[in-house]
């Protein structure tokens, strides 16, 4: 186990080392670090930090006399003049409140007051007795649960002493009541009250029998139950001052004895189901026992007493109840045999024990001695004062959680007052570190580490660790290095000076802190300062020019080393003279390029490396020769020719230095020195050129024996092997054109000697053709005859080199398209503006392209459309006879004649001019026939579905026969009529004329038949009845001739080819009248 380790252990474990204790730890470490000159060692054995840790264990609880708590200052809470006087306080906490209920002498007797604190100040005080003049309210006690209230006091009168008690709900306080019952002459004295889950439980001391007994009441939630009294009772027994606790249904008490001249403290427990039998408390009867106290929590019972047993004066004695049985009786105040300790109180927090006493003797005190659980920590005084009775000044105590609340009566300023101080526990643990250490790399052994400490109390010591790594990655165990005994207050500040024994690395630090109290700092995750000590300089070395002899420019380049093991190199210089005088430091690297004097000769480079830590290697150097001197010479291609159509050329050379003399030449076609060779010199050379046409330069360069490069020289030539190219393109692109004349568009190029002349033909064979001056546009004529053409082009640049020939095509189209147009399908007359026309067209070469369609003819702004077999049209308005006119456009921008078709536009509806027999007439023969007349032309199927003859509600059956003009509508009754009756004719409004307009009302007549006469004699035939039977016998012929006409047409329809046959795209529009019969 490391020495951190053991260091953890200390602060974690709850128990601080003492000087002596660590003092030996110390011994031990260093006694460790004298085992090796180099390095100490870091860690003891087992057994060895065992042994120190019981040792320093044991030391440090019996020279303890620090408590971890801390009180705050003394405040009196009670208001008054300088002759009031107030004392029997008690004291009740829950959470962060505390409450208080003192007796108070205000008004020429004493009374009960009432004040608490909302855990961060004390609020006003109240009266909460009600009496009348005389009466006193003393010793009051009080408890609280869920911020509800409940008091009991002892109320004085001339004649009684009684029990009075009084509770606050939470919000308001409900009227004092009496408790205790008695004849009118005994005393109800020394109250004490506890409540567990809202029942309420108060005891108090009553002589109703001539000696004092301990009585019990309480209220079960619901209603207050009888008292009873809960001690025994032999003749002239004392039992007083009781105290009482409560939890979980059960109920503890506790009071003195005095029996036959015996004195003891005694307990009594009701457990839910009954009062258990007393138990003594106390080990002796000889010496006098005073005011017990008792509290419980968790089923462990806890019980303080004064007690004369010990030495003949008055000590604190404690015992509890551990859950099973009652553990012995200790004393827990410490004395020097003569002082008084009287009066405890006790109060618990968990498993924390809280006790509080009045102390006399050398001085008035009131002392305080807590239970952390496991042992009593040493007492302490937490008030001293002088001039105190032995009347109503005993201390009380009460707890919440982490804070004890401690108050009592004294009389420091002449007349008694209230007082009050609450302690919270001090766990926080103090705070430190050591500060950054600067500068980080340090190059001695030593030096200072300093230190910031805090503590929320007072700070007691502090410890340097630290650790040990030769690369940053590997650590030794954490050990300490030295320790300060002297540091106290909230802030400290120090400083550690440290030997780093180990050696160049680097080393953490951090420190420990104690306070007063005990706590100890827990170690850090991470050190609080990294340090690294480096005291050994960096090297390196220098070469100049990879360790030539001979460099040719000042420019050279320097290969370099660096390297420090610990610290790192931070930075280098470089010097042409070794002074160090004003050269930069610079970032290091393994390259640099660097300027050496002018001037041929040897050089020298000096150079030096500096590590993180500040530290100087000593001063590297390396030489060079230095010649500036370059070879001269001379080249010509092809003996000075301009231009050559051969890719090989033949160079004349010459080379000459002064110096050193012409080591190797080299040739370059780009003149980029990247890959060629050098090679012997000579005064001639065959070389090809670089592939591709255009203006070849060579270039010629020299290096002397020194390495020293000439210019570069050079020669020029122009080499062209490549025909001309070139482009033609007809008409813009145009697959078609309706004319012999078109526009060539031309391109022409050739990179090297550019373009001479160019040529054209419609056939190609380059017999008879001129060559021309190019230019990039040309009229010309093509041959005649609708068909595809080709152009031909050629072109020949200055060299003389002819181009491939080019082409290019258009169709000649001279022919116009054809077509037809027929409305609505060959109608002659329509209802509507709404029409569909049917179409055709036709173009036998470069096909057809549009159609456009107009109602004038004029074709100004009418539209090409995309052509299509049917178009609905709009005619114009107004009836009469309308033209539709309808073009073609083929691709090649030809345009068709005009095509037409007429239709008759009837948009009047038909109107009836006579009805026979008319309306309202009378005396019809009854063989008479109906005659209706129009205004035009009907429909004859819709008007005969429109017509009805009707006597009552049956319709008269009958034929209906027109007149060939379609206007008259004969309806002729199957039979005769009857006498005397009236008919009705009906014409309903879906009558319309052969364009389709409806009549706009129906028609409603009627008439009515002669009557019957005697005798009726056969009258011959008329002239008007051989008009009717010649009519019917015209009709009859009229369709017979019309149905052999029809026939007819279909058979030369089918003998002559149709429109489609022909290429022409038509519909056709068939019109037949109706004839219909009954």
């Amino acid at each position: 186990m490391s020495l951190y380790t053991n260091s953890f252990l200390s602060k974690t474990g709850g128990v601080g080392m003492n000087d002596m204790g660590a003092n030996l730890i110390r011994q031990k470490v260093g006694e460790s670090r004298r085992l090796s000159e180099k390095r100490a060692l870091k860690t003891v054995s087992l057994s060895t930090i065992i042994l120190l840790l019981c040792t320093t264990l044991s030391m440090t609880i019996s020279n303890q006399n620090v408590s971890a708590r801390m009180w705050e200052p003394i405040q009196e809470i009670s208001t008054d003049s300088t002759t009031e006087r107030q004392w029997n306080v008690s004291l009740a906490a829950e959470d962060d409140k505390v409450y208080a209920v003192w007796a108070d002498f205000e008004d020429g007797d004493y009374d009960i007051y009432y004040r608490y604190n909302d855990g961060a100040s004390w609020l006003g005080e109240w009266e909460i007795s009600t009496d009348t003049s005389g009466e006193w309210q003393i010793n009051p006690s009080i408890s609280v649960e869920n911020g509800k209230l409940y008091v009991v006091w002892e109320q004085v009168n001339s004649t009684t002493r009684d029990i009075y008690y009084r509770h606050f709900d939470g919000t308001t306080w409900q009227p004092e009541m009496l408790l205790s019952t008695d004849i009118g002459w005994e005393r109800q004295e020394a109250p004490d009250v506890a409540v567990d889950n809202g029942q309420v439980h108060v005891v108090w001391q009553d002589d109703y029998d001539g000696d004092w007994d301990v009585f019990y009441r309480h209220f079960d939630g619901t209603s207050w139950q009888p008292e009873q009294q809960i001690s025994p009772d032999p003749w002239l027994e004392v039992h007083k001052n009781p105290s009482i606790a409560a939890e979980g249904g059960g109920i503890h008490v506790v009071w003195e004895n005095i029996s036959s001249g015996n004195f003891g403290i005694r307990y009594k427990h009701f457990n839910g189901l009954g009062w258990q039998p007393e138990v003594e408390l106390s080990t002796d009867f000889i010496w006098d026992k005073s005011f017990p106290s008792v509290a419980v929590s968790g089923g462990n019972v806890h019980v303080v007493w004064g007690d004369r047993k010990s030495d003949g004066d008055y000590d604190i004695f404690y015992r509890h109840f551990d859950g099973v049985s009652w553990q012995p009786d200790q004393e827990i105040s410490v004395d020097a045999g003569s002082e008084l300790q009287f009066a405890p109180a006790i109060a618990l927090d968990s498993a924390e024990v809280h006790v509080v006493w009045w102390e006399g003797g050398v001085g008035d005190n009131i002392t305080y001695r807590y239970c952390d659980g496991v042992s009593w920590q040493p007492e302490e005084v937490i008030a001293t004062f002088s001039g105190i009775s032995w009347y109503g000044e005993y201390p009380v105590v009460s707890s919440a959680p982490g804070v004890v609340h401690v108050a009592w009566a004294d009389s420091r300023d002449g007349d008694y007052d209230i007082m009050y101080t609450r302690s919270t526990e001090d766990i926080t643990p103090p705070q430190s570190n050591t500060n950054p250490i600067s500068p980080y790399w340090q190059t001695t052994t030593t030096f200072d580490v300093d230190w910031t400490a805090t503590d929320d109390q007072d700070l007691a010591n502090i410890s340097l660790y630290y650790r040990f790594s030769p690369n940053n990655a590997s650590w030794f165990p954490w050990a300490e290095w030295d320790y300060n005994n002297s540091t106290s207050g909230v802030f400290a500040t120090g400083t550690f000076p440290f030997d780093a024994i180990d050696g160049d690395g680097f080393y953490e630090f951090y420190t420990i802190a104690r306070d007063s109290s005990g706590n100890n700092e827990m170690p850090p995750l991470s050190a609080d300062s990294i340090v690294g000590v480096d005291t050994d300089p960096p090297t390196g070395s220098i070469v100049i020019n990879d360790g030539d002899e001979w460099t040719t420019s000042t420019s050279v380049t320097l290969t370099l080393t660096y390297f420090d093991a610990l610290s790192g190199v931070d930075q280098v210089r470089y010097s042409n003279d070794g002074l160090w005088d004003s050269e930069p430091w610079e970032t290091p690297s393994s390259t640099k390029a660097w300027i050496i004097p002018s001037g041929d000769g040897t050089k020298t480079v000096y150079y030096q490396v500096r590590d993180n830590a500040g530290l100087l290697s000593t001063t590297y150097s390396d030489d060079i020769s230095l010649d500036t001197t370059p070879p001269v010479g001379s080249i010509i291609i092809n003996d000075g020719d301009i231009w050559t159509t051969s890719p090989w050329v033949t160079l004349s050379l010459t080379y000459f230095d002064a110096t050193s003399g012409v080591d190797q030449v080299r040739y370059s076609n780009d003149g980029v020195w990247d890959s060629e060779s050098w090679e012997f010199p000579s005064t001639t050379k065959e070389w090809p050129l670089s592939f591709g046409d255009g203006v070849k330069t060579v270039y010629y360069q020299i290096k002397d024996n020194a390495g020293l490069l000439s210019n570069t020289y050079s020669d020029s030539i122009g080499l062209d092997t490549t025909e001309p190219v070139g482009f033609i393109t007809v008409n813009n692109g145009d697959e078609w054109t309706n004319s012999t004349s078109v526009i060539l568009t031309l391109g022409y190029l050739d990179s090297t000697s550019g373009v001479s002349q160019v040529r054209y033909s419609n056939d190609g064979l380059w017999d008879s053709e001129v060559w021309e001056t190019p230019s990039t546009t040309k009229s010309w004529t093509i041959t005649s005859g609708d068909e595809i053409k080709i152009i031909h082009y050629q072109i020949r640049d200055v060299a003389g080199l002819e181009s491939m020939t080019y082409l290019d095509y258009i169709g000649l189209d001279t022919t116009q398209p054809t077509g037809s147009v027929n409305v609505n399908n060959g109608d002659e007359l329509t209802a509507s503006t709404s029409v569909t026309l049917s179409l055709a067209y036709w173009d036998s070469f470069s096909g057809v392209a549009k159609i456009r369609f107009s109602n004038d003819g004029i074709w100004d702004t009418e539209v090409w459309q995309s052509p299509s077999t049917e178009k609905p049209w709009l005619l114009t308005s107004g009836d009469g006879t309308k033209t539709v006119y309808y073009q073609i456009r083929d691709n090649a921008g030809l345009i068709s004649e005009t095509y037409t078709d007429d239709i008759e536009l009837d948009t009047t509806p038909p109107t009836i001019v006579s009805i026979s027999p008319p309306n309202g007439v009378t005396g019809v023969e009854i063989s008479t026939n109906i005659e209706v007349t129009f205004s035009e032309r009907m429909d004859q199927s819709a008007t005969v579905d429109s017509f009805s003859l009707v006597k009552g509600q049956t319709e008269i059956d009958g034929m209906i026969v027109w007149t060939i003009d379609g206007r008259t509508m004969f309806f002729i009754p199957t039979g005769d009529l009857e006498y005397n009756t009236t008919y009705q004719i009906f014409i309903l409004t879906g009558a319309r004329d052969i364009a389709g307009n409806s009549m706009v009302g129906a028609s409603d007549t009627s008439f009515t038949t002669k009557e019957v006469e005697e005798e009726t004699q056969e009258e011959p035939l008329t002239t008007t009845d051989y008009w009717w039977i010649i009519l019917v016998l015209v009709i009859i012929l009229l369709i017979i001739a019309l149905i052999v006409v029809g026939r007819r047409k279909r058979s030369q329809t089918e003998e002559v080819p149709t429109d489609e046959e022909n290429g022409l795209e038509s519909s056709e529009a068939n019109q037949s009248n109706d004839v219909n019969e009954t």
